[in-house]
């Protein structure tokens, strides 16, 4: 923005590098690519333009974390959970707490803010505010990887329903973002188009594939894309279902989408995993309101199992030389509960609430 420098050039790339070295990083490979589309500079301008670096930081974590406690609350009120005041208060807890949530806030990724605008989106579309919607979901293509099956099945789903202004207002606030981008760089989507070849051509270490492969070496990435494929299938049938259904269906699919959108092969990182947030309060308030008392149980030692669990697999794999990253346990925890998860509350998520008189005779 001062220099008037492409983020994608070979200079930025540089001093990039350059910055790590400084902090006493060694720069892994691709960690130096601007790899985000260029519009997202919009929500980084007011913290780059400051002088005071250390400030800048806080001020972008400081935002990333009262955004997380607004997915909070607003990923309740999208399942609509009446949650107990207790419950509640550990929920917050967990919030600030968990290894996928901490992580993006730590590294300042732009994943919180994406995730962020995903479930203001959902809510516009339950609401049947579908412009809204729309521009949300453009918005959240600014950390496309994540959101990009969500997104397509959203669209999928309102073509079926024939809401228009849902899928019009998404293709017409991208075009109008990218357009005003390309004011300041008329090539940047081109730019960023090779930045991403050039990391995909590196050695990824955040597939299903290459994680795998630290089980099994000889065929892990064989099973990589069997698991790929296998998903892929199940994904589609379960889209096909639920086209035309009403949004408590649509909202079960959805959540399954952002579940598995890990393990379908496209390259990732677990500040991503932010975005499977909502899914996992829908899994947990179903299990609550229909369970009762061995729903909350089944709340509480989920919540462990995402909190201390997955930290005591951090620390243990920092112990035997393997980071975050490269941990394949981290990897797949998340997904894989919260597809177990969604398949055990789907007959009862997908289905609407029961009457008052029922909910009065389970509470006696």
């Amino acid at each position: 923005m001062v220099k008037g420098l492409s983020p994608y050039s070979q200079e930025v790339t540089t001093a990039i590098q350059s910055a790590q070295q400084a902090d006493g990083q060694t720069p892994a490979p691709g960690t130096s690519f601007y790899l985000y589309p260029f519009y997202t500079f919009v929500a980084y301008a007011p913290f780059a333009l400051t002088a005071n670096q250390a400030g800048a930081r806080v001020a972008w974590m400081t935002l990333l974390e009262v955004a997380s406690f607004a997915i909070l609350v607003l990923s309740i009120n999208l399942s609509r959970w009446r949650v107990p005041t207790w419950i509640m208060v550990l929920l917050v807890v967990f919030t600030i707490t968990w290894f996928y949530g901490v992580l993006p806030i730590t590294e300042g990724d732009l994943s919180v803010l994406t995730a962020l605008c995903l479930v203001v989106a959902l809510i516009a579309i339950r609401e049947g505010q579908d412009p809204l919607a729309g521009f949300l979901l453009a918005l959240a293509m600014g950390k496309p990887v994540p959101v990009l099956l969500v997104i397509l099945f959203i669209l999928i789903w309102a073509a079926s329903h024939q809401r228009w202004m849902l899928i019009w207002g998404f293709l017409g606030s991208i075009g109008l973002i990218l357009a005003a981008a390309s004011l300041l760089i008329p090539d940047w989507v081109l730019q960023n188009i090779r930045q991403i070849i050039q990391y995909l051509r590196l050695p990824l270490t955040y597939t299903p594939g290459t994680l795998v492969a630290y089980w099994l070496p000889g065929i892990g990435k064989q099973l990589g894309w069997l698991l790929t494929i296998v998903i892929g299938i199940g994904l589609v049938v379960e889209w096909v279902q639920a086209l035309h259904k009403d949004f408590r269906w649509f909202y079960w699919t959805a959540c399954l989408t952002l579940a598995v959108t890990p393990l379908v092969g496209l390259p990732t990182s677990l500040n991503n995993f932010i975005v499977i947030f909502p899914a996992l309060i829908l899994v947990l308030a179903t299990w609550d309101e229909r369970w009762g008392v061995a729903g909350r149980v089944m709340v509480l030692i989920s919540m462990a199992i995402l909190s201390a669990g997955a930290w005591w697999l951090v620390i243990a794999g920092s112990q035997a030389g393997m980071s975050p990253d490269k941990n394949p346990w981290i990897y797949f925890l998340l997904p894989v509960f919260m597809i177990i998860g969604a398949y055990w509350v789907r007959w009862w998520a997908i289905r609407p609430p029961r009457l008052p008189l029922v909910e009065m005779a389970a509470q006696l």
